[in-house]
C-alpha cells in the first residue's frame, strides 16, 4: 500500500469513528436503559466488535434499525449524525436494510429534544 492510500484509509477511517463515537456517547445511556426494561442483552460488545473491525456500514445499519425498532428517543443533532452516516454508504448491498430504506427509516425514528 502506498502512503496516499494508506493516509486515505486512515482519514477515511477517523472520519467514520469521530462520527459513530459521537452518535453513540450520546445514545448509550438511553440504549441501555431500554435494554434493562425489556431484559434485552447489551448491543454494544457487538457494535464495539464492529467498530474495531472497521464493519461501519454493518454498524450504522445495527444502530439504525435498534432505533427504528425500539423507538430510543435522539434528538435531532443525533438524528442528523445519524443522517450523515447513513448516506455515506453509497450503493449498499441488499442485506443492509436501513441502508437500503434510509428515508423510512429516517422518518420513522423517535426525534426529540428532551432524549
Amino acid at each position: 500500500m502506498n502512503d496516499a492510500n494508506h493516509a486515505q484509509q486512515l482519514t477515511n477511517h477517523r472520519w467514520w469513528s469521530e462520527r459513530i463515537d459521537a452518535l453513540l456517547s450520546g445514545l448509550r445511556g438511553r440504549i441501555e436503559q431500554a435494554d434493562a426494561e425489556t431484559d434485552a442483552e447489551s448491543p454494544f460488545p457487538y457494535y464495539d466488535a464492529l467498530r474495531n473491525q472497521s464493519e461501519f456500514p454493518l454498524l450504522v445499519d445495527s444502530i439504525a434499525s435498534l432505533l427504528s425498532k425500539e423507538q430510543i428517543p435522539i434528538t435531532n443533532a443525533e438524528s442528523e449524525i445519524l443522517r450523515e452516516l447513513m448516506y455515506r454508504v453509497e450503493s449498499p448491498p441488499s442485506f443492509f436494510r436501513c441502508l437500503n430504506d434510509r428515508e423510512t427509516v429516517m422518518a420513522s425514528l423517535n426525534v426529540t429534544e428532551i432524549p
